[in-house]
């Protein structure tokens, strides 16, 4: 060994040579290790839409965008409390009741903790708006009819005041009728409310009222002294009106009730009186016509 060593320039030492050192391995990062250096976890990210329901639902949907979209969990606050899942393409959807107007979040968390963005939606609904019009029955009855336009305006609830009082539902086209009674003649209001609370703006009539009118009042000769005395009255509300008669004894006490078309009759004897035939009507706001009248 030493004398290997101490060999002169030129000459190879003698006895056995020292082994082989192999050389070390050049150093190599693994996939892991590759991925965790130079390609750090992206977090999800995710849209959110808003589409209101009846009942005070809503319908959530969006789209998350993740390598594995399937294993986000989707969870939302503000007016919606819940969570769902993603399916395999990233698209979610979920129906849940909402508190009230106002915001909606959503949040995405993958298995690996990763938070996404927050998506926010300010969930609005349009205040609903209504018409309203009226036609005069018997009795001082008001046919009241409209109609509500809202995002479902089926099945609401229209409330009246002023001369009338009481209420309507729409049907499943947001329409509404009913009868109520007039307390006097003026204006009616009507409002409506949706699914949210918001009331309309008030629709407005007013109620009147013109003095009925006869017209076309004949008398006609029958059989001996018997006359049939017809015409008819024109007004707001004709139908049950009573026309009562005068002038001649044979009259006083008579009257005939009007039909739905205006018209009246009255078959008399007038056991061979002549003289004018007089008759008036009343409405059913105590307003009276003036006088018809026809000489026999």
């Amino acid at each position: 060994m030493f004398a290997w060593l101490t060999r002169t320039r030129g000459t190879r030492a003698s006895g056995p040579r020292p082994p082989h050192r192999p050389l070390a391995p050049p150093a190599r990062l693994c996939v892991e290790q590759l991925e965790s250096r130079f390609c750090p976890a992206i977090a999800p990210t995710l849209t959110l839409n808003v589409q209101e329901m009846p009942g005070n639902m809503v319908h959530l949907t969006g789209h998350v965008t993740d390598d594995s979209p399937s294993i986000v969990a989707v969870a939302f606050g503000g007016k919606v409390s819940g969570s769902t899942t993603a399916n395999s393409s990233g698209d979610y959807c979920f129906v849940a009741p909402a508190s009230g107007l106002g915001i909606i979040t959503a949040v995405g968390a993958d298995s690996r903790g990763l938070t996404s963005n927050t998506a926010v939606v300010n969930f609005a609904s349009a205040v609903p708006s209504l018409t309203l019009s009226y036609t005069w029955m018997s009795n001082r009855v008001v046919h009241l009819m409209g109609h509500v336009t809202d995002e479902f305006a089926a099945y609401r609830t229209v409330t009246f005041s002023g001369a009338v009082l009481g209420t309507a539902m729409t049907d499943s086209s947001g329409n509404f009728n009913t009868w109520l009674t007039a307390s006097n003649l003026g204006a009616v209001t009507a409002t409506v409310t949706d699914q949210w609370n918001q009331t309309s703006a008030a629709a407005s009539i007013t109620l009147t009222n013109a003095a009925p009118v006869i017209t076309n009042f004949v008398a006609t000769a029958q059989s001996g002294t018997v006359w049939v005395l017809t015409g008819r009255v024109t007004d707001e509300a004709m139908y049950g009106l009573r026309v009562t008669f005068s002038g001649l004894p044979a009259l006083e006490g008579r009257s005939a009730v009007v039909a739905a078309d205006g018209t009246f009759s009255l078959t008399v004897d007038l056991a061979g009186e002549c003289g004018v035939i007089q008759c008036t009507v009343t409405d059913w706001w105590n307003v009276t016509s003036d006088v018809a009248s026809y000489r026999v």
